[in-house]
C-alpha cells in the first residue's frame, strides 16, 4: 500500500513540474505557427507589389490568394484568440503596417509589414478563432488590399 501511495505522490509531483513547461511549449508553438503563416502573407503581398502593375479596374487586376492557418486548442498548440490584419483591434489610430495576434493567456503580439494593408473598412480585418482563413490580396492605390474570400 505504501508503494502505491508513494508512486501516486511522485506522479503528481512530476505532473505539477511538467504542466507549466507543457503550457509554455504549446504557447511557443502557436506563436511560431502564426508567425510562419504571416510570413506567407508578407511574401504574397511583396510579390504582388514587386511583380504586378495596377489596372484601372481592380476587378481585373492581379491577385494572390492566401490561406492563413490559425491554431486552435490542441495537445500541441495553445488557442489563438484573434489575428488582426492592418492594426490592433480597439486601437485609437489603426496602423496598416501592423499585423497583431493574441495567444490565449498572453499579451498581444505585433509584426510590422513592409507595406500597408488596406482592409476597406475603418479598422483592421480581424480573424477570430482557430481554423483556416481564406484571404484575397489585390493591388490598392496605396498598398495591398486584403479581404476574406466569398465576402
Amino acid at each position: 500500500m505504501t508503494r502505491v501511495v508513494l508512486a501516486v505522490a511522485v506522479t503528481l509531483a512530476l505532473f505539477a513540474v511538467a504542466a507549466p513547461a507543457a503550457a509554455e511549449a504549446r504557447e511557443y508553438r502557436s506563436d511560431r505557427v502564426v508567425a510562419t503563416e504571416l510570413t506567407t502573407l508578407e511574401r504574397a503581398g511583396t510579390a504582388l507589389l514587386d511583380r504586378e502593375d495596377p489596372t484601372p479596374d481592380p476587378a481585373t487586376g492581379a491577385r494572390r490568394f492566401v490561406t492563413l492557418r490559425v491554431p486552435g486548442e490542441s495537445w500541441t498548440t495553445a488557442r489563438v484568440d484573434w489575428v488582426a490584419l492592418g492594426g490592433r483591434p480597439g486601437s485609437a489610430t489603426p496602423d496598416p503596417h501592423l499585423v497583431a495576434y493574441a495567444v490565449t493567456g498572453g499579451e498581444p503580439r505585433t509584426i510590422e509589414l513592409p507595406f500597408p494593408l488596406r482592409t476597406g473598412g475603418e479598422g483592421p480585418l480581424v480573424l477570430e478563432g482557430g481554423g483556416h482563413h481564406e484571404l484575397r490580396l489585390s493591388l490598392a492605390p496605396n498598398g495591398v488590399r486584403v479581404q476574406r474570400t466569398g465576402v
